[in-house]
């Protein structure tokens, strides 16, 4: 197939002879729509010689010849015809028109193939430019475009809507996306002028619904997926293993994207009711899990865990996913154990967290303060339990005289320290809200206090610049005066 010339084309001229009156010819032109190219006497450059090719652009159209004149791309770094190019193929039609892409020429992001295409990408050979299209045309004449319902083989890729011809290397669309990868056959047919194909088999076979097959599990790389392992294509499970090793699945959907359900897991999974050592921890998302050693998986701990350590698990699901609880913790503290853990001020119960392997340790107690505190473990558990026996200087003692702010809340006046986590109870001030100092008068399962003195701004602005708060010093940060 030949295109059709179009004024503004530029082209490669070649200078044959004379006629017509002197009008520099070219016959046999390869173009459908004129059969040569002329050009008149006093548009011929004075060094223009019969036999040599020069760059030409056509100005008029007549019949069945193209006017030309000597062009000049305002560029010097212009596409021309004449020069070879490198193209992406980009798209097909039944005309036998292929649309290339090319990269780094000034107004020029397309080249039109006549004939068909090459496989790509390749270097073809550049017959015309449309720079005011912003396209170029190249002449191929080495491929037949396959006729419509014929059926030609081409390679699939899974999750691709376009094929690659086996023969000739070219792609185009298909009606669907493919299921699988591999090599497959294909209708031809065309649409709007352009080649589309349709799916119809595929050499190695194609999974059908109900098909057993195996696959691999690998949670690690994506859970809730099936792989298979003659072709690394991917099935969409019913259910969300996250386990690893060979498996096999039932195909419940052939089309894109394949689906299947879990027919077998890997024979590595432990059957309910066993027990397996693992690595349990919470998630940034507060979940609790472990980590089996003899076995790729992830076991979830639906009733949580306690810290983060090697632990025995006993299987309990594993229809839809693998679930456990923990039966022992493996070098958990004992009973009498004193271990330091963060504790947050609140009523009970409370929850401290040891500060080596992040035990959680239930309180039935009330926590005066938030920070770091000493716990006795008094029940090994699990779940762990323990008692706090040393705030380790959270708390001001009895006696001791604190700058704090004292506010109401409904019947009950608070006083937070200026420098601290915990809250006295003052008993007389009496509607005073504002910095104060409080006298502590008793720590138990409350901090008590009574006020001592209303602070003025001044006083204020003064001791919360100073460097230390205490009036006397005093091992206490809140403390403005020791007891004697």
């Amino acid at each position: 197939m030949r295109p059709a010339i179009e004024v503004g084309w530029g082209v490669q001229f070649t200078f044959e002879k004379r006629s017509n009156g002197g009008r520099p010819t070219q016959e046999d032109v390869a173009y459908s729509n004129v059969d040569r190219f002329e050009m008149l006497p006093n548009n011929v450059p004075a060094d223009w010689e019969v036999g040599n090719t020069y760059l030409v652009q056509v100005n008029k159209i007549s019949g069945d010849y193209a006017r030309v004149q000597p062009y000049h791309p305002q560029r010097k770094d212009s596409l021309r015809p004449g020069y070879s190019v490198e193209v992406t193929i980009t798209d097909y039609a039944t005309s036998g028109v292929a649309l290339g892409a090319i990269e780094s020429w000034p107004h020029i992001d397309e080249v039109k193939l006549y004939g068909g295409a090459p496989a790509t990408p390749d270097s073809v050979r550049i017959s015309a430019i449309a720079p005011l299209e912003g396209f170029a045309v190249a002449d191929v004449n080495h491929f037949t475009w396959p006729a419509a319902g014929s059926e030609i083989t081409v390679e699939a890729t899974q999750g691709q809507s376009r094929v690659m011809s086996a023969a000739h290397g070219y792609e185009f669309p298909i009606e669907r996306q493919a299921p699988i990868s591999g090599r497959a056959r294909v209708r031809v047919q065309y649409r709007d002028d352009q080649l589309v194909g349709e799916l119809l088999s595929y050499e190695e076979g194609q999974p059908q619904v109900g098909d057993v097959v195996d696959a691999e599990l690998d949670f690690q790389r994506q859970p809730g997926v099936a792989w298979l392992p003659s072709s690394g294509d991917r099935v969409e499970l019913m259910e969300s293993y996250a386990v690893g090793g060979d498996a096999t699945i039932r195909i419940t959907d052939a089309s894109h994207p394949l689906r299947g359900e879990l027919v077998s897991l890997p024979d590595s999974i432990p059957e309910v009711g066993a027990v397996v050592e693992a690595y349990a921890r919470r998630t940034d998302h507060g979940e609790a899990i472990a980590r089996p050693g003899d076995f790729t998986g992830v076991i979830q701990l639906p009733d949580g865990v306690e810290g983060t350590g090697f632990v025995r698990v006993r299987i309990t699901e594993r229809e839809s996913v693998l679930c456990g609880e923990v039966v022992e913790y493996l070098g958990a503290p004992e009973e009498g154990d004193v271990l330091v853990a963060s504790v947050e001020r609140g009523n009970p119960p409370n929850t401290a967290v040891s500060v080596v392997g992040e035990r959680d340790i239930h309180l039935d107690e009330r926590v005066l303060a938030t920070g770091r505190v000493e716990v006795r473990v008094v029940d090994a558990g699990p779940p762990l339990r323990g008692e706090i026996v040393s705030y380790g200087g959270l708390l001001p003692e009895e006696g001791d005289e604190v700058m704090a702010k004292v506010s109401e809340k409904g019947s009950t006046a608070i006083a937070e320290p200026v420098h601290g986590t915990c809250k006295i109870l003052v008993s007389d001030a009496a509607g005073y809200s504002g910095l104060a100092s409080v006298e502590v008068t008793d720590v138990g399962k409350f901090v008590r206090g009574s006020m001592v003195e209303e602070l003025d701004v001044e006083q204020k602005r003064r001791r919360a610049s100073s460097e230390s708060p205490f009036k006397h010093g005093g091992d206490h940060p809140n403390l403005v005066q020791k007891k004697h």
